[in-house]
């Protein structure tokens, strides 16, 4: 006699939380059930862990599933034996009475094909042990792709017991790889497309362990919201073709809190108000953000009031530094240079990526797969001047500009180094290049690298002319 709940579990190297997941699995009060177990080839304890508290219902399947989570679990979704497939990962746990309490509501829901409840997050610390996981933890309205349109993916994986036929109809769990990491959400989507039978358990029947490990990279959560518009962008906007052509508030927010982090302004301003509107808790945040955006702003303007910038030239020089070998010294002047360059101590900001237009160029100062110090060259003819709003007019000249060294590596010499590299690289060229008088470090370092004041301008000044 088959059981009556087939449970997907994909594993890989986690062998101590596995152990965990087990034991909550094996003390359901309900019993009926087999559990699939589909392990990447783990090169942990993950086997003794399963030998120790191996069970008849166990079933281990093996898998070389070439990074591909929806491998695992298609493989696992295949060989379940029931009707009623639930997901569970290594790093999540159960309560006792979650498959109880889920086969008494598909009993008094038999309409119903998708079921799923709510969640918590569980955290080392005590003073974060325990949290709702809100934004998982919601009635779905209906008709549920319109929902998923206007909110996001209001659903926890491991909360979900759905028909396996349901999957199937649907072509399993996507192993696209511009899908990784929403594979569960494009699920749901395409599931929403046929059927509007999700039925919410608003009880906490689960927690999802946050780590280090397992806190979202807020650059693939934007890269994720540009392949969900992708793929679904065209169908949102039907949904939502009543609200003034405005973008889903949850695909715009971590690009606004990106902008945020990084005070682009303006950007984060201009993504707020081509937002529809938010729920209430995500719309107090994003009018803090505003709130310290128009702070940020006037800031800026009284600043810019006090602001001194001194202009130097570069003096003309035969002896340049030759560059030890164990350093390495590179021009980036397209993004597909800079997609190309990964560095063990330092995040590329995505503005780096749209910096590298309008002449501009990224020089960079490395030491193996750290980066040292980097710095920026225009050969514009008229460059802007942001902290005064003055721009230099130069026509057949370079600026440089935004330099920064690495913190573990300033006081060693790498800023006057890249400097004086930057200059051999333009030796043809007249170089210049700007700094705040209250930049006291940076001003030093620009007359070591042989540089000469040659004009101080001020928020008064008129647009500055080099000839």
């Amino acid at each position: 006699m088959k059981p009556f709940f087939s449970i997907i579990l994909p594993t890989y190297n986690q062998g101590n939380f596995l152990k965990i997941c087990l034991k909550s699995i094996l003390n359901q009060t309900y019993k009926d059930w087999e559990l699939i177990i589909v392990d990447n080839n783990s090169t942990d304890n993950t086997q003794n862990v399963i030998n120790k508290l191996r069970d008849e219902r166990f079933h281990v399947l093996k898998i070389n599933n070439q990074n591909i989570l929806a491998k695992s679990r298609n493989l696992g979704i295949k060989k379940a034996k029931t009707d009623w497939i639930c997901f569970i990962d290594s790093d999540d746990t159960w309560y006792p009475k979650k498959l109880e309490i889920v086969k008494n509501y598909i009993y008094e829901n038999k309409n119903e094909n998708l079921f799923y409840h709510d969640l918590v997050f569980l955290n080392k610390y005590f003073f974060f042990k325990k949290k709702k996981i809100y934004d998982k933890s919601q009635t779905i309205t209906k008709p549920v792709f319109n929902y998923f349109a206007e909110n996001g993916n209001g659903i926890g994986q491991s909360s979900v017991v759905v028909k396996k036929n349901l999957l199937k109809e649907n072509g399993y769990i996507s192993m696209n790889k511009e899908k990784f990491s929403w594979e569960d959400f494009d699920t749901w989507l395409k599931i929403s497309r046929k059927t509007n039978s999700f039925k919410r358990i608003p009880i906490t029947l689960g927690s999802i362990w946050i780590g280090k490990e397992n806190i979202s990279n807020l650059e693939k959560q934007i890269q994720n919201s540009d392949n969900i518009k992708k793929y679904y962008g065209k169908s949102f906007a039907k949904v939502l073709k009543n609200i003034n052509d405005k973008s889903p508030w949850w695909l715009e927010y971590p690009k606004i809190l990106r902008d945020f982090k990084n005070k682009n302004n303006q950007e984060c301003l201009e993504k707020i108000n081509f937002i529809t509107k938010p729920p209430f808790k995500v719309n107090m945040i994003i009018n803090y953000f505003k709130f310290k955006i128009y702070l940020r702003i006037l800031k800026n303007k009284i600043k810019k009031i006090f602001n001194i910038v001194i202009i130097f030239e570069k003096q003309k020089t035969e002896k340049h530094r030759t560059l030890s070998k164990k350093y390495s010294y590179k021009v980036i002047k397209n993004s597909k240079q800079l997609k190309n360059e990964t560095f063990t101590n330092f995040i590329l900001p995505q503005y780096f990526f749209s910096r590298l237009k309008n002449k501009k160029k990224l020089h960079i100062l490395t030491k193996k797969n750290n980066l040292l110090s980097y710095g920026w060259s225009s050969s514009s003819n008229d460059f802007q001047i942001s902290e005064i709003n003055c721009s230099i007019k130069a026509k057949k000249k370079i600026i440089f500009f935004d330099f920064k060294t690495i913190i573990p590596f300033r006081r060693k010499g790498f800023y006057k180094l890249i400097l004086n590299l930057m200059t051999k690289y333009f030796q043809d060229y007249d170089c210049y290049i700007f700094t705040n008088l209250n930049n006291f470090k940076s001003f030093l370092g620009i007359k070591r690298a042989n540089f000469k004041i040659i004009k101080i301008l001020t928020i008064l000044s008129n647009n500055y002319k080099i000839d």
